[in-house]
């Protein structure tokens, strides 16, 4: 008899304590931080931006799309509502020696119906509203997003594109692109602008380096064109250049101020037969860099959510 109590008071114990594991007290404060990044896209129907944010709680409501009601992308000038098609867990990571778990906010852009829209949103925010009227307001970084479709050419057709990578003041900066064209004509066609969505940016075609290879991704850059300042930043709108696709063209990139950036689409306009027509190249990676957080250190922005405060 005393075996089968003994059995029956260990058994309560056990459940018990599997009931006060399992319902343990949630945390009063959720730390999480956002990178502020440089994002420029070329979306598509249906394609979404992803925003990574890091929270210190794997299990709570703000991870959650299903209790979010409203979404914007907003600075001090324009705000654009857009939605969060899902949110995805991707990775754990240590931050300040404690533990912090990465999601994808996946923002689509289903209420933009402008088509060739060109949207430049420096200092963007995203702001969710959740179901319980709280609201989250997080600095993200400078969005450069153009709303369309690639556009090919009958006429050209790319054959190769990467980047030339350097280091200035110890962080990588993209300063050339080499990029080769095929002439599907035989017409000559001549090249107006090779450009981007980066107002911040440009590229000086009439600096080009025609080359019968290819170069390294590190390459110096004044290996090719001697001393060249990338911040000098001018661009002849005048000037046109004959494309020759025998060739690789090295093409410098100039910066009215560095930016970080290493993904952006290119939009190329010429003349054939002298009439003018765009050729727009999907974003691209130019360069991959190793994550690593403390590289971020002055681009990441620190928050809290306190359960308390809000009940």
């Amino acid at each position: 008899m005393k075996k089968v109590f003994f059995i029956i008071i260990f058994g309560y114990l056990a459940i018990g304590a599997i009931v006060i594991f399992s319902f343990k007290e949630k945390p009063e404060v959720i730390n999480y931080f956002s990178i502020e990044n440089n994002y420029s896209r070329l979306l598509t129907t249906n394609e979404v931006l992803s925003i990574p944010i890091y929270f210190s709680d794997n299990k709570n409501f703000l991870i959650d799309s299903n209790n979010v009601s409203n979404v914007s992308l907003k600075n001090d000038i324009i705000e654009v509502a857009v939605d969060i098609k899902a949110i995805n867990y991707e990775s754990t990571m240590t931050y300040k020696n404690k533990t912090f778990y990465q999601y994808s906010f996946l923002i689509e852009f289903s209420k933009i119906t402008i088509d060739n829209l060109e949207m430049e949103m420096l200092d963007a925010k995203l702001l969710i509203t959740y179901k319980n009227s709280e609201i989250l307001e997080i600095e993200i970084g400078n969005l450069f997003l153009n709303f369309g479709d690639v556009q090919g050419s009958d006429h050209i057709d790319l054959r190769y594109l990467s980047g030339i990578v350097n280091e200035i003041d110890d962080k990588k900066y993209l300063v050339g692109i080499i990029i080769k064209v095929d002439n599907f004509t035989t017409q000559p066609i001549q090249i107006k602008s090779i450009s981007t969505n980066v107002s911040k940016m440009a590229f000086s075609i009439e600096s080009s380096f025609l080359s019968l290879h290819s170069f390294d991704s590190e390459t110096d850059l004044e290996e090719i064109f001697g001393e060249f300042d990338v911040l000098f930043f001018s661009v002849n709108s005048d000037f046109q250049l004959l494309l020759n696709d025998d060739y690789y063209y090295v093409i410098p990139v100039m910066y009215q101020e560095l930016v970080k950036i290493n993904r952006l689409p290119i939009i190329i306009e010429y003349v054939y037969n002298n009439q003018e027509y765009r050729y727009v190249i999907d974003d691209f990676m130019f360069f991959n860099e190793r994550f690593v957080i403390d590289d971020y250190e002055e681009y990441i922005r620190e928050y809290q959510y306190s359960y308390q405060k809000s009940n």
